[in-house]
């Protein structure tokens, strides 16, 4: 079993066989490091600039494909609801 203190969410690490690569993020970059099931190891293997997510790993494990997230926009919106009839 892998502890939940690897990532925070599903969608921080890809499975391949044998392990899975994974994101540890903090403010202002990612980590990306690989999990090896069979010794329990986590390698760092680089840094990433920004927050990286959605990782997929090419079938031949030479390519990675993320998100990279350099900001995030929330707008507050307020709409009227119609009153209820009877």
């Amino acid at each position: 079993m892998v502890g939940s203190d690897r990532s925070r969410a599903w969608h921080e690490v890809a499975a391949v066989p044998g392990g899975f690569y994974l994101t540890r993020r903090s403010s202002e970059a990612s980590t990306l490091a690989y999990f090896d099931l069979a010794t329990g190891k986590e390698t760092p293997l680089t840094t990433l600039e920004w927050y990286a997510a959605s990782l997929a790993v090419s079938p031949d494990r030479t390519r990675l494909l993320y998100d990279c997230i350099q900001g995030l926009e929330i707008d507050l919106m307020l709409t009227e609801l119609a009153e209820e009839r009877s």
